[in-house]
């Protein structure tokens, strides 16, 4: 159903920038091409594939919230709705007082689209932005 000029190749770079050997195929470009998604998508009507690639297309991994201590599931949800709201793809939350909770009926479903990592320390957290090349700015 799908050729392969709508299949595009690319590699993935290891931690120090240098490309991998590993070659990993994409639909569009965002979504890493798996055989369960291989079935699937012959029973997805083109324009519903086609839709759902713009919409990964407009989701911003570049810019990341790292929260800390928020103790109020209501705001926890708030963040959540917010990141998703801007197109964001993850929350960094640090857990060094209490695990970060939210409530789902307030997230409206926008917790299915942010990934939330989890943090013992902020330590941990800066730690691992700074690996992944994130500059941090802090407002308060």
């Amino acid at each position: 159903m799908y050729g392969a000029e709508e299949e595009e190749e690319f590699r993935r770079l290891d931690g120090e920038g240098e490309a991998s050997s590993k070659v990993v195929r994409f639909y569009g470009g965002r979504v890493p091409r798996t055989p369960m998604l291989d079935v699937m998508r012959q029973t997805i009507k083109k324009a519903r594939v086609a839709r759902l690639e713009e919409i990964l297309s407009k989701r911003c991994s570049s810019v990341q919230v790292l929260l800390e201590n928020v103790q109020d599931p209501h705001n926890g949800a708030v963040c959540i709705r917010s990141a998703d709201s801007m197109g964001l793809m993850y929350i960094n939350v640090v857990e060094y007082f209490m695990p970060f909770a939210y409530d789902p009926e307030l997230a409206h479903g926008s917790d299915e689209y942010v990934e939330i990592k989890r943090f013992q320390t902020s330590h941990d957290a800066v730690r691992q932005l700074k690996r992944e090349g994130f500059s941090l700015l802090a407002v308060g």
